[in-house]
């Protein structure tokens, strides 16, 4: 992944890779041990439980990886986002972060 996107794109894609597997493979644990329809069911249950628990972080980290993927701002650019001003100082799947703008554009 690194020789194609850049240090936080890859970071981002495994470790949304990670987060799928563990769950696939406890799914699969669950259901190996008890077995047969119980084990569907039980299987089932739990990825229930945990997408509706994983919701909120799932959606926010899909978003920032389409951010990524989509890069329409970079490290070191000035945003104004929300009325907020800033310089870029790191992007990754669940946020990003600015540095405050010294100054302040619009009504004082």
């Amino acid at each position: 992944m690194r020789g194609k996107y850049d240090h936080a794109t890859a970071v981002a894609f495994k470790n949304m890779m990670r987060i799928i597997g563990i769950v696939a493979i406890i799914a699969a644990v669950v259901g190996a041990a008890v077995g047969g329809i119980g084990g569907l069911t039980i299987g089932g249950f739990l990825g229930i439980v945990v997408g509706f628990s994983i919701q909120q972080v799932a959606g926010q980290a899909v978003a920032g990886i389409f951010l990524l993927a989509a890069r329409p701002f970079k490290v070191g650019d000035h945003v104004n986002i929300l009325g907020e001003d800033g310089i870029v100082e790191d992007i990754t799947s669940l946020f990003t972060l600015l540095e405050a703008s010294p100054f302040r554009v619009g009504r004082v």
